[in-house]
């Protein structure tokens, strides 16, 4: 019975990845498109239509930004290297009832539903670029209720995450295309050119943290008190030695 309700969760869990995906595409038109028509938004002018005069000023905007395009491609590498990597853990370090499956299984129940409401109330509040660390201190909370996991704690951490993920990833693509369209205005570049190369260097080094996870996972050795087996628990694949 426990092994049939496991499955039916990690089938929940990878409907929520996909419907992630989807969701976070159209959280972004949507977010975007509120940005727009709200002259009072705190970037919805200012960071588009004042642009620089002079070349000095113009390639000291480029510097400006290519290096918000790395912080954020960064920290997002750091923040998805450690949560990627603990979420795969999940259901071996928390089996007790099968908290780790179940918790991850409301984590993505409740990102679809805040994927429609959560990214443009926020966004609205407090633009795309703060939005982005706002929601990325959810990840961190949910990593440290790991420290301690109960019910109590990793219940509302993983409901925390699933209102937290959805205006993250929203927010990142839409500032991404605001600061590609800059970027266009400026040096009058094609403009699916310009987001094609910025989505580039995330995605590039984005997919270092699953090889960097990949690496960091089987170096976790954990002790089954019960039965005094040592488990490798290797990406999605478990070894029992």
């Amino acid at each position: 019975m426990f092994q049939i309700h496991v499955a039916t969760l990690s089938k929940v869990y990878k409907l929520g990845v996909l419907l992630l995906r989807r969701g976070s595409r159209w959280c972004s038109k949507s977010a975007e498109k509120h940005t727009g028509e709200n002259p009072s938004h705190p970037e919805a002018d200012t960071f588009i239509d004042d642009l620089p005069k002079s070349p000095q000023q113009v390639k000291q905007e480029k510097k400006r930004i290519m290096k918000n395009i790395l912080i954020i491609t960064v920290c997002f590498m750091l923040l998805f290297t450690s949560f990627d990597g603990l979420g795969r853990l999940q259901s071996s370090l928390h089996r007790e009832e099968g908290m780790g499956v179940i918790t991850q299984a409301v984590l993505y129940a409740v990102l679809v539903l805040s994927c429609m409401f959560i990214p443009k109330l926020l966004i609205s509040q407090v633009g795309h670029k703060w939005a982005i660390p706002i929601s990325s201190v959810g990840y961190i909370l949910w990593m440290a209720a790991n420290g301690y996991a109960v019910w109590g704690t990793m219940v509302p951490a993983s409901i925390l995450v699933g209102l937290c993920a959805a205006p993250l990833w929203t927010a990142k693509c839409a500032y991404f295309t605001k600061m590609a369209t800059r970027w266009q205005r400026m040096t009058g570049e094609p403009a699916e050119a310009v987001v094609s190369r910025f989505f580039g260097y995330f995605f590039m080094f984005f997919q270092i943290c699953k090889s960097l996870r990949n690496k960091i996972v089987p170096s976790f050795y954990l002790n089954n008190v019960n039965g005094g087996l040592y488990t490798w628990i290797c990406a999605d694949y478990y070894f029992y030695i």
